[in-house]
């Protein structure tokens, strides 16, 4: 629904523990966060694991909820996806976890689709996203 390309500057991280998308890129492990900024919910995963509020800060946002998963190819990591703030005021359902990490190799797919084509130039100059998805509920 909205595409965002140049009102977002480049954000860097480190494939590190200690942030949630360094964490799933280190690890290969995906996250399914009820509350970013609880630190007793995060130290579950790791006793370093945080979540920095850089990027909340720059869009003027607060991260509640969110899904941290790896965008794979062959093997090999593509991508890091953040799923942020479930509509309304509940945290992520193991369903939409469940849905998320099944999507996830079609997305790696997909952007090493769109680089072989040369679409967007994905490692010369990255782009973020944002848009709604919405699923049924059972």
């Amino acid at each position: 629904r909205n595409y965002i390309t140049d009102a977002v500057p480049e954000i860097r991280i480190d494939i590190s523990i200690r942030s949630l998308a360094g964490f799933v890129a280190a690890t290969g492990k995906s996250l399914n966060i009820t509350d970013a900024y609880n630190e007793t919910e995060l130290r579950q995963f790791h006793p370093q694991l945080s979540h920095g509020s850089t990027l909340d800060k720059i869009l003027n946002y607060r991260t509640q909820s969110i899904m941290v998963l790896p965008l794979p190819y062959n093997r090999r990591l593509i991508g890091i996806l953040e799923i942020i703030n479930k509509k309304g005021t509940e945290a992520f359902s193991e369903t939409d976890f469940k849905r998320a990490r099944e999507i996830s190799p079609a997305m790696g797919l997909a952007l090493v689709k769109l680089d072989e084509q040369g679409s967007n130039g994905l490692e010369s100059e990255p782009k973020f996203f944002s848009t709604e998805i919405n699923t049924p509920q059972p």
